[in-house]
Order: C-alpha cells, then sequence, then structure tokens
C-alpha cells in the first residue's frame, strides 16, 4: 500500500511544527493517489481535523497547448493522461503533487 508511505511522510512533516490539531491538503488529479484514499487512511492515524481539497492539472505540451490534461484511467498508484489537443504527453506545471497547505 503506496498510501502508507505518502501518509507516514505527511505526518512526519506536520509533526515537525509542534502539535497538530488540524492539517489542510492539496492533491493534484495527476497524482497517483485518490483524495478521499488518502484522507480515509490519514483518518486511520491521526485525530486531527482533515481537509483535503483537489488540484486541477496545469499542463504544458509541444504542440503548443496549455491547460488541464485529459485523464484516461486513473487507479490505485496510477494515472495515464494525455494532451488534449495532440494526445501525447504533456509536461505537468500543477496538480500531480500532494501538497501541505495549512497545519494548526
Amino acid at each position: 500500500m503506496h498510501e502508507l508511505s505518502i501518509i507516514n511522510k505527511i505526518i512526519k512533516e506536520a509533526k515537525k511544527q509542534g502539535q497538530v490539531s488540524s492539517i489542510m491538503l492539496e492533491v493534484g488529479e495527476l497524482s497517483n493517489i485518490e483524495p478521499q484514499d488518502l484522507e480515509f487512511h490519514l483518518r486511520e492515524l491521526v485525530d486531527w481535523k482533515i481537509t483535503v481539497n483537489t488540484k486541477k492539472s496545469l499542463v504544458t505540451c509541444n504542440c503548443g497547448y496549455k491547460g488541464q490534461a485529459q485523464i484516461l484511467d486513473k487507479g490505485h498508484g496510477y494515472c495515464i493522461y494525455k494532451c488534449p489537443k495532440c494526445k501525447e504527453k504533456p509536461r505537468v506545471l500543477d496538480g500531480g503533487e500532494i501538497k501541505i497547505i495549512g497545519i494548526n
């Protein structure tokens, strides 16, 4: 379960800030974990207030396209996407990461 390594990193980073009562996360739509899965498994390990927001993707492609990626398939540990204009694999500018955006 790759979620566990991600969750452990999140917990470790959050605890570096001291006592944690709440955390806000941003999960990119191109990341390899579903936001609801991340939240579910995080709730199993901590009693913090947890807020998880989804971040839309922003990609750029050699064809000149800049915008949201077209997701072809997303499952446990993977996300397959392409440029909606030329169908090639674009470069991700935003929406591919999991970020801690707030800790209290």
